[in-house]
């Protein structure tokens, strides 16, 4: 296990042995996460046991003729980087996209943030979709917070059809009727980042605001994501109440793709072995204001 104490009291932890995932993101001793259960030997779907926690799916999320169910970095072990800054460094290669990927998790002064580079030694293109996968338990009351957003883009089970937001109460509704619900919304309709405090700046390409996406308990509690919407046009939106998970979860996936299929997809990010792609986003608690 390897740990990471971020700024405004988040603390993260990850295991590299399984599939490089976040097995716990807390704040102030208040954990976010739903449950890791370890997949079983040879798994090839990503339902039950194996969800939870925190992982990335590469080069897909739905499986195809040619592509593993989530990808195939799931369910691998991931190689520990030596850091001297305080930083987790892990890398993997899908086997299926032979794609690269070195994820570095780094303490910020109010949280956490996550930096992605991809990279391969193959020949010619190699495109994939990439989602990050953070499986929160949804008590009642949890809804997403979208500031901006009133309708997003159905993908499961209803693909292709724009809908409005479900109501916050949709989780809370489906209890004791297992069902998932799966949509995408395009970056740049969540309104910019109210804090002011994640603007691009000298060391990325041109002026412009972040935006942020989150998830509010009825208790207060809030977790906000933040990212250059320039960087990272997409994010997922996945409430289940038991279909796929064993117990009501949301996750909130920043993800390069408007669909789970790469195979669908109008547009695939893609590295050569002289041109790699690097993007991150920012993990942080929520004020009370936001």
């Amino acid at each position: 296990m390897r740990e990471v104490v971020g700024g405004g009291g988040l603390r993260l932890v990850v295991d590299p042995d399984n599939g490089g995932r976040v097995v716990s993101l807390t704040h102030d001793g208040f954990e976010w996460l739903a449950p890791s259960t370890p997949a079983p030997a040879g798994a090839a779907d990503f339902e039950h046991p194996g969800m939870g926690g925190w992982d990335e799916a590469l080069p897909t999320i739905a499986a195809s003729a040619s592509l593993p169910d989530h990808g195939d970095l799931w369910n691998t072990a991931w190689t520990v980087v030596p850091s001297t800054d305080g930083s987790v460094v892990l890398d993997a290669r899908s086997a299926s996209s032979e794609v690269s990927l070195r994820r570095t998790i780094a303490a910020t002064d109010d949280g956490i943030e996550l930096r992605y580079h991809a990279s391969t030694d193959a020949d010619g293109d190699r495109p994939f979709l990439w989602s990050a996968h953070p499986v929160m338990t949804a008590e009642p009351g949890t809804t997403f917070h979208l500031p901006g957003v009133r309708t997003v883009l159905g993908e499961y089970p209803d693909p292709g059809r724009a809908i409005d937001v479900p109501p916050g109460s949709w989780i809370d509704e489906a209890a004791g009727r297992p069902a998932g619900f799966k949509a995408f919304v395009r970056s740049d309709a969540l309104r910019p980042d109210p804090s002011g405090s994640h603007t691009r700046g000298a060391d990325t390409s041109g002026p412009g605001p972040w935006v942020t996406a989150g998830v509010r308990r009825s208790d207060g509690r809030g977790l906000d994501l933040s990212w250059d919407p320039t960087e990272i046009p997409w994010l997922g939106l996945y409430w289940d109440s038991g279909e796929f998970s064993a117990r009501p979860v949301l996750a909130l996936e920043p993800t390069n793709a408007g669909t789970d299929h790469a195979d669908r997809a109008d547009a695939l990010w893609s590295v050569r072995r002289d041109r790699p792609r690097a993007w991150r986003f920012r993990v942080r608690p929520a004020s009370p204001s936001r």
